[in-house]
């Protein structure tokens, strides 16, 4: 399939229509704050203002503890325990009353917290459609909404809810007789969240949001997805062929058509088997380029396939990945440029590791050991490999590794951190241009000159099939300390464990003398 230009930023149209929508009664957002409830962490969100958390002093979580211990009668949590919540209306009008309101929610805002409702609505083994469904509750509402016959309110629900089960395999709800009134609160704040922000972002929005609730292995994480992008692009030829195996929801895709400004890729493909996956896909790449019709393809990422392509990217499950690694190599173009990029447990390149047990460790070019979080979906360290055709074969291996650095992948785009929130993490930050950077060098002079990866990179001989991560040294441990942990293990490994009233207690303090240990290097 070829591409056509992409259109303007949908915000630019949408700044146009928003005359002609009406906007959301306030009803509507009263009603909506009563079906939200807010942890002591958007409490204390709220409480912050823009400015305040410019200058980085946002307001702390223990601020609504404080609250609750006063004579000023905080709200009652309608969820009790060591993580509360409360309900949004109730805080928001003893905060409004008090004058302790920083800021107002946003539409936005408003629509991610809407996604708590859903999970707790869904069958156990069904919580992945529920992605599929956004996407199409989403798309029913926004067209709706384009046509402008009439206010948002005025929407059936009953009609949209059937429209967007369509998207789904099966209906993925416990009870799926009272939809209407259980999903009226998701629907309000999408209503309101359309009326500020063009379909595409507010799909992106309320996918990210059910991430926090569903793991799902064919959604890759927005900064690794922007990481691939940029890697591939970076040393793309003219008119390059691009395809993604294995697509998942297609994320990479579209960061490959954001950031295309040179239009160097005129053809691109996904491959991807599950049916509601590839309606998200599909959803995603129309909005991002209308003329994306056909790229993708549901299909078997190891089916028949006659052409050659320029780029290969694959971010795969876990499992079977040496077999992900010999088709990547075997669909690049027998030219010097082509490469292929594929993501993988760091395990799988040690010395008994699934890639360097074969010969295909001769096909890779570099290696990135990765920040963490960047596949939530996958346990331990993971790495991404850049990869040649099959004829191909290379005589070393880059080896970069920012394992224990804090990713930024683009102007503009905040540090990304893997629990999703914005703190101060220690680490030194790692950009997405240093890493393309690292690798131009590679491939034009055989060393590195980035500077802020002086000490991170190593040349290794492909022939040692090992690759291994060479960041900070973990310290000793003092002789006299280990002797005493290791007496004490000692003890609570021999204590009775029939006991109830402290079983539990060793059980927990012996995982965390374990945690202490794994923190120094013991001989």
């Amino acid at each position: 399939p070829r591409r056509r230009h992409r259109p303007q930023d949908p915000g630019q149209a949408l700044e146009g229509a928003q005359s002609e929508v009406p906007a959301p009664p306030d009803d509507d957002r009263s009603a909506l704050y009563r079906q939200l409830q807010v942890s002591s962490q958007d409490i204390a969100w709220l409480a912050t203002t823009p400015g305040e958390e410019a200058r980085g002093r946002s307001k702390p979580p223990s601020l609504v503890s404080h609250w609750r211990k006063g004579a000023d009668r905080f709200p009652e949590a309608v969820v009790a325990g060591r993580s509360p919540r409360f309900r949004l209306d109730e805080v928001l009008k003893w905060m409004r009353d008090r004058d302790k309101l920083g800021r107002e929610p946003s539409s936005r805002w408003l629509w991610r917290h809407s996604i708590q409702l859903l999970p707790p609505l869904a069958q156990a083994n069904r919580a992945n459609s529920l992605r599929p469904l956004v996407t199409g509750l989403v798309a029913t509402v926004a067209k709706f909404q384009d046509g402008h016959t009439a206010p948002a309110s005025e929407l059936d629900d009953e009609q949209v809810i059937d429209s967007a089960l369509e998207w789904t395999d099966g209906n993925p709800f416990r009870n799926p007789d009272d939809l209407a009134v259980d999903l009226s609160g998701v629907l309000l704040a999408l209503r309101i969240a359309l009326y500020d922000s063009p379909e595409e972002r507010v799909l992106e929005n309320g996918l990210d949001a059910l991430s926090t609730f569903t793991s799902s292995e064919h959604a890759t994480s927005e900064p690794l997805a922007r990481l691939l992008a940029r890697l591939a692009l970076a040393g793309a030829p003219e008119d390059a062929s691009l395809i993604d195996l294995g697509c998942g929801e297609g994320r990479v895709l579209t960061q490959v058509l954001d950031h295309d400004e040179n239009q160097r890729v005129s053809q691109i493909r996904g491959l991807e088997i599950h049916e509601e996956t590839v309606r998200i896909a599909r959803r995603r790449l129309e909005l991002q380029d209308p003329g994306s019709e056909g790229c993708i393809e549901q299909t078997d990422a190891f089916g028949e396939l006659t052409e050659s392509f320029d780029i290969v990217i694959v971010d795969p499950p876990a499992k079977g990945i040496a077999n992900w690694t010999s088709r990547c190599t075997s669909l690049l173009e027998p030219t010097a440029s082509a490469r292929g990029f594929l993501v993988a447990p760091a395990r799988d390149l040690s010395a008994d590791g699934a890639i360097c047990t074969t010969t295909l460790c001769r096909n890779i070019e570099a290696v990135i050991l990765l920040p963490p979080g960047l596949r939530p979906h996958t346990k331990g360290p993971q790495a991404l490999c850049v990869l040649t055709g099959e004829d191909r074969t290379q005589d070393r291996i880059l080896v970069i590794d920012v394992s224990d650095r804090t990713l930024v992948t683009g102007p503009g785009a905040p540090p990304f951190k893997p629990n999703g929130r914005l703190k101060p993490t220690g680490r030194a930050e790692i950009s997405c241009t240093d890493l393309t950077e690292a690798l131009d060098d590679w491939r034009r002079q055989g060393r590195v000159d980035v500077s802020e990866l002086e000490g991170r990179w190593e040349s290794l001989s492909s022939a040692q099939a090992q690759v291994s991560g060479f960041g900070p040294v973990k310290p000793d441990l003092p002789a006299s300390t280990l002797e005493a942990i290791t007496r004490l293990q000692s003890e609570l490994a021999g204590l009775p464990y029939g006991i109830e009233a402290y079983g539990r207690r060793i059980a927990e303090l012996q995982k965390r003398v374990s945690r202490v240990v794994s923190d120094y290097e013991v001989d």
